[in-house]
């Protein structure tokens, strides 16, 4: 809606883990610790934006505000303690904050769309910023950049788009290697983009069921999370954990109850990405009208 701002909430949760008789698999239960923002918040928590968090092992919260270009620090009982970082093009700024991660007592922060990454100590001094592209033979769209850091002078990238030209969806890496990805490992295979894609008229943002595989790198620098499973059997989840190294630490399938979507969700859903997809669908068929009319 033109001049209205939603607001958003930053909830910060504690996970607590039990293992029942008989289980195999831990159950992990969520507990609401924080709650911040909301309609009638005061600056600067009222976040035009949902926040991507990071908690420090002491419960500093670092939540990045993409559009903000900045990170606001909260102390673990929620209170200010300071932003880093702000719009703009300059070393320490930001056109959109695009990943955040903590090595020790550094705070990492991704520039997009210019590709490259700024450091500050904890309490807010920009320590450098320097350029990250780099081409990996047209597999990924340009410009490309590393998407986070690890100890050691190690770095991911995980794959935003297509390559330059290249319509319809492709499987791109995901990367694990040194700073200037001169010698990258592949990790898994991504279909890039995510979302809804039809053939000739674009993809959307729209995902509403998971799909394999998916991705979780940590943002403390301890390595990078898959999960996939087949169609064939989707109760039956590969788990693989891979180090800022490259080494694989944990590899183990979970058995777990799949549930058939109802029909009348999925009705629903089909019905929603039919709807986001009209219009494009619509100026496709008037350009083939008119060349079809010459």
């Amino acid at each position: 809606m033109h001049g209205t701002h939603f607001k958003h909430l930053l909830t910060l949760v504690a996970i607590s883990t039990t293992v029942l008789p008989a289980q195999s698999v831990p159950t992990r239960r969520a507990v609401e610790v924080l709650r911040l923002g909301g309609e009638d918040a005061p600056a600067p928590f009222d976040f035009a934006e949902p926040a991507r968090l990071v908690v420090d092992p002491a419960g500093t919260v670092y939540a990045r505000l993409p559009s903000d270009g900045a990170i606001l620090v909260l102390g673990p009982d929620g209170r200010f303690v300071r932003k880093i970082g702000r719009n703009g093009a300059g070393p320490g700024e930001f056109q959109s904050a695009a990943q955040h991660g903590l090595i020790g007592d550094t705070l990492w922060v991704v520039n997009w769309p210019t590709p490259r990454i700024s450091l500050f100590s904890v309490d807010g001094n920009h320590i450098s910023t320097w350029n990250t592209p780099f081409d990996l033979g047209q597999r990924f769209a340009s410009p490309t950049g590393i998407s986070g850091l690890f100890p050691g002078g190690r770095a991911w990238v995980l794959p935003g788009g297509s390559p330059v030209g290249v319509l319809g969806r492709l499987m791109l890496p995901v990367l694990i290697g040194n700073r200037s990805m001169t010698d990258p490992d592949t990790v898994t295979m991504v279909p890039t983009p995510r979302g809804m894609s039809i053939d000739g008229v674009g993809t959307w943002a729209f995902d509403p069921m998971p799909s394999p595989p998916l991705v979780a790198v940590s943002a403390i620098g301890a390595g990078i999370a898959v999960a996939s499973w087949t169609s064939a059997a989707p109760g039956r989840v590969n788990i693989r954990v891979v180090s800022p190294s490259g080494v694989e630490l944990l590899r183990r399938q979970l058995t777990l109850e799949a549930q058939p979507v109802p029909k009348k969700v999925r009705d629903s859903l089909l019905a929603l990405g039919v709807s986001k997809a009209r219009q494009p669908i619509e100026a496709a068929r008037e350009r083939a009208q008119r060349i079809t009319n010459r």
